[in-house]
């Protein structure tokens, strides 16, 4: 998993970086949905430019940070309507703001990344995608990931490799696991 994720970061990072340094853009983050990815995302990003350019230059970031319980209680609701609208409205204040491109810090509320990025006029970077481009680049054939009980439901990553792949996720809510066997 450590790999993985560092893996997905890396290449995340590579294209966040790569639009940040050539257009100079701005990064809008739709963050609180944890607050413990939000804060990651915003060091992996800071940290890493220092590392890899030994400068303080790193792209400019606008966080907004929403309130996790609304979106707790939409999700065992299954009122992914009231999430869709509720990133909606938060890209638009980010792109009033002044973000140039968004991304979302949070794995599970990547099952309404469509309909969200359809809705606003910012692009927005899916880090699914970039897992995904990422385990395919580097020929993993098993990996293992992280998020809520909802979020493996969706299948999300295994929806980017297509049918029958070989991986066996794991659950980070705390005392479940779910596997999910398919092949690569």
């Amino acid at each position: 998993m450590q790999y993985i994720a560092r893996l997905s970061f890396k290449w995340f990072f590579g294209v966040v970086t790569s639009v940040c340094m050539i257009l100079h853009k701005k990064i809008g983050i739709l963050g609180g949905v944890s607050p413990e990815s939000t804060a990651i995302y915003y060091k992996y990003i800071t940290r890493e430019y220092t590392r890899r350019y030994r400068n303080y230059g790193y792209p400019e970031m606008i966080i907004y940070s929403v309130s996790f319980q609304e979106f707790v209680d939409w999700q065992y609701q299954e009122r992914w309507d009231l999430i869709a609208d509720k990133m909606i409205e938060a890209f638009r204040a980010l792109e009033k703001a002044g973000a140039d491109f968004g991304l979302i810090a949070a794995n599970t509320l990547h099952i309404v990344f469509d309909k969200v990025q359809r809705e606003i006029s910012i692009p927005l970077i899916n880090i699914i995608e970039a897992t995904a481009e990422a385990v395919k680049k580097e020929g993993i054939r098993n990996c293992r990931t992280f998020g809520h009980n909802i979020y493996h439901e969706q299948r999300l990553l295994q929806n980017r490799f297509g049918s029958k792949r070989n991986r066996d996720f794991g659950s980070g809510q705390a005392g479940s696991t779910v596997r999910q066997q398919s092949d690569l």
